[in-house]
């Protein structure tokens, strides 16, 4: 994914440069890990939670495809 700048927004987050390096860095470190798994970690990781606490786990995961797709 080319970045026009140094952030672009996906599935309502600002996502970086360094974020999209995270995620190739998780990827790498452990290739069997599915979009759920790999979503929930950058859940924790950046701490992104809904308004009620939870965290946005589906979001994180449609965010991982539209990355994918790019």
């Amino acid at each position: 994914m080319k970045l026009m700048g140094e952030t672009r927004r996906v599935q309502g987050r600002e996502i970086t440069k360094n974020d999209i390096e995270l995620v190739r860095r998780l990827i790498e470190a452990n290739l069997s890990r599915n979009r759920t798994q790999l979503s929930k970690e950058l859940c924790l990781l950046w701490n992104w939670r809904a308004g009620n606490g939870q965290f946005k786990d589906m979001a994180c995961r449609n965010l991982l495809l539209k990355l994918e797709q790019r």
